[in-house]
């Protein structure tokens, strides 16, 4: 395994460390990294806030691809999909 190095940032003599999936979970769980966040790529982001709008197309979009998508599919709304180096909770999801 190699070991992991930091990323250049804009803020001079600060360095941001990649997490991984493991290390990003028990912070988690510790109660150390916010609630509304995901992990992409190594790093912690925090999730926007959605308007009614948002809100409004993703309730259109998840109703309208209920009834196309094939039974052997599932059709999800923001729930995690654990990658690699990654969790995204996308707003909509075929799985």
């Amino acid at each position: 395994m190699k070991a992991l190095q930091p990323v250049e940032v804009l803020v001079r003599g600060a360095h941001v460390w990649p997490l991984s999936l493991a290390a990003y979970h028990a912070l988690g769980e510790a109660g150390l990294i916010p609630k509304r966040t995901e992990l992409l790529y190594g790093f912690v982001y925090h999730k926007m806030s959605k308007s009614p709008f948002h809100s409004f197309l993703l309730q259109f979009l998840q109703e309208l691809l209920l009834r196309v998508v094939s039974p052997a599919h599932s059709v999800r709304t923001e729930q995690p999909i654990t990658c690699p180096d990654s969790e995204p909770e996308p707003d909509l999801s075929v799985v």
